[in-house]
């Protein structure tokens, strides 16, 4: 999944500092890439889980988007099926979807 942030509909920073100016930030789903050389199947499977993923969006420090956002640091977790929900709020698609493990990498860019 790729997450970037933007600031809500009417929301803008109110300074330069980094944690006041993340008010109102909120990260947003904004696809995914997958390899083409995977089960059909299991193509379907990711394609679904990205659907169901628009359905949210973290603040930063929130679920695992918003946790890497924040740290800036990469993060694996594994088994996130049967991770608590306050870990990972996404564990109702990720266990209909067959999604076992996430792999967060951020990425600095002054684009986004």
């Amino acid at each position: 999944d790729v997450w970037v942030p933007s600031y809500s509909q009417g929301q803008k920073p109110k300074s330069v500092d980094k944690t006041s100016s993340e008010e109102g930030l909120r990260l947003y789903y904004a696809g995914h890439m997958s390899r083409s050389d995977i089960d059909p199947q299991l193509l379907l499977q990711f394609q679904e889980f990205g659907v169901y993923s628009t359905h949210f969006s973290f603040a930063p420090g929130m679920g695992i988007p918003g946790r890497i956002y924040l740290s800036g640091e990469p993060a694996w977790d594994d088994n996130i099926e049967v991770a608590e929900p306050h870990h990972f709020d996404r564990i109702g698609g990720a266990k209909v979807y067959g999604i076992r493990t996430v792999v967060g990498i951020p990425l600095a860019t002054p684009v986004v």
